[in-house]
């Protein structure tokens, strides 16, 4: 028997951790993986971490 959860009860993976999995997966380097991870925070503290 599955034990696995459906996808609609999966927690919500947070934006920085989707990023950071897109630019892995596409094999860039952690150098530019740490450069867009902090332009992407300074973006959202630039709004008051409001939703766009």
């Amino acid at each position: 028997m599955l034990t696995s959860q459906p996808s609609a009860l999966k927690p919500a993976t947070k934006l920085l951790d989707q990023v950071r999995e897109v630019i892995q997966r596409k094999h860039y380097s952690r150098k530019t993986e740490k450069s867009y991870v902090g332009w992407i925070k300074r973006f959202i503290l630039f709004h008051c971490k409001r939703h766009p």
